[in-house]
């Protein structure tokens, strides 16, 4: 009889242990909806291919409220697998630059973004049954215009759309079982494009990146 009530009694304790264990990645599991405010600043490297070797840094820094959606997917009692899309609709204008175009002809020109958004995928590991940690794989596009200011009428704005490739590390922490708060760093390496000025060769190219800081809450459902 001792024999079988301590056998009962390890039984009850691993499964109860085991409990405990699965209880971590439950807690995350299921759909995300979240707002936060992200500090991102995009830089836009140019490199003048042509006579003049006009070099110049291209930037903004912005704070952009984001929207989240995300459904994480049990993988086992300790980590998930989200899949997510993150958008932003505002239109952001940076510095202005003093840069030449057709053969030297003195111009301003600044860069304006809008309408950024991001697919990703979000494997994360719950380090207890509120706190988890998580990197960030992610797809990211958004349109991108070279606003010239020239003397001439020869100058027209460059619109074209960038992707680019993004990791972040992160962590979240759920308040309670519906509330979350989550904050997280991104880098992206957007694709490079040519300087194509209306009716001329390309003189040059533009080597786009971007960092980002992110502080978000959102409800788990």
């Amino acid at each position: 009889m001792r024999k079988i009530s301590a056998m009962l009694c390890i039984l009850i304790s691993s499964t109860a242990f085991a409990d405990e264990r699965k209880n971590n990645a439950d807690n995350f599991k299921g759909l995300n909806l979240g707002v936060g405010l992200s500090l991102v600043k995009f830089n836009s490297d140019y490199f003048d291919q042509g006579g003049s070797q006009n070099n110049n840094r291209f930037d903004t820094t912005n704070t952009i409220p984001r929207f989240d959606g995300s459904y994480m997917f049990e993988l086992n009692d300790k980590w998930l697998l989200g899949l997510g899309l993150s958008l932003d609709l505002m239109t952001y204008n940076g510095d202005k630059r003093s840069i030449s175009y057709s053969y030297s002809v003195p111009g301003e020109i600044h860069i304006r973004t809008k309408n950024h958004y991001s697919v990703y995928l979000e494997p994360t590991y719950a380090v207890n049954d509120s706190l988890g940690v998580f990197s960030k794989l992610g797809y990211h596009s958004f349109k991108i215009t070279d606003v010239w200011n020239c003397p001439s009428s020869g100058c027209v704005n460059d619109i074209r759309r960038l992707d680019g490739l993004g990791l972040g590390l992160g962590i979240k922490k759920m308040i309670d079982e519906n509330i979350y708060v989550q904050l997280e760093g991104e880098y992206v390496k957007y694709s490079s494009t040519n300087d194509s000025r209306t009716g001329y060769t390309p003189w040059g190219y533009h080597n786009n990146y971007s960092y980002s800081g992110t502080a978000s809450a959102g409800y788990h459902f």
